[in-house]
């Protein structure tokens, strides 16, 4: 046989198809949903790292150049560096 298939194969029938082929309206809007979500997924995710980086700059600042003396939080318990 040469690129011919067998007549009981039900997808490669000529004619009309009754109920059988997928909807592909729905299926386009499906995938046009799935992008749209993953993409305001991506945004959150960015907006997340953004904040994220920016407390992280901001603690280490707040670290290495304390205002006023350093502040509670800062002190270790044991070390002597916050006692009167």
């Amino acid at each position: 046989m040469k690129g011919q298939h067998t007549p009981g194969n039900i997808d490669r029938r000529p004619g009309p198809r009754t109920g059988d082929e997928p909807d592909r309206g729905r299926s386009r809007a499906a995938r046009t949903t799935l992008r749209v979500v993953l993409v305001l997924v991506g945004l959150v995710g960015a907006a997340l790292l953004f904040v994220l980086v920016r407390d992280l700059v901001a603690f280490d600042d707040a670290v290495r150049h304390p205002r006023d003396g350093f502040s509670d939080w800062q002190c270790a318990s044991r070390s002597g560096t916050c006692d009167p």
